[in-house]
């Protein structure tokens, strides 16, 4: 689950809530993606069940996309969810 905070000061805080993560994976990274291109919304962990909310920030923008990927892998994404 992702929730979108309002824009502040050309940023907005991110929300998101993760489970059945690989909790042996290590890092995963957020990135949000629109007709303009892409950002890193930021990198955390997993818990030991494979959950993990957590609070990150990123440019304000008109995403469209949000993707976890396992930080620093050429994997394929880890879940993709329209915004």
């Amino acid at each position: 689950r992702i929730e979108m905070g309002e824009p502040s000061a050309g940023m907005r805080t991110i929300r998101l809530a993760v489970n059945g993560l690989d909790a042996t994976g290590g890092r995963y990274e957020l990135w949000l993606s629109s007709a303009s291109g892409e950002v890193s919304a930021g990198t955390f962990r997993p818990d030991k069940s494979g959950a993990c909310t957590v609070m990150l920030s990123a440019p304000d923008g008109e995403w469209t996309t949000a993707t976890i990927v396992k930080a620093g892998s050429d994997e394929p994404p880890v879940a993709t969810v329209g915004l």
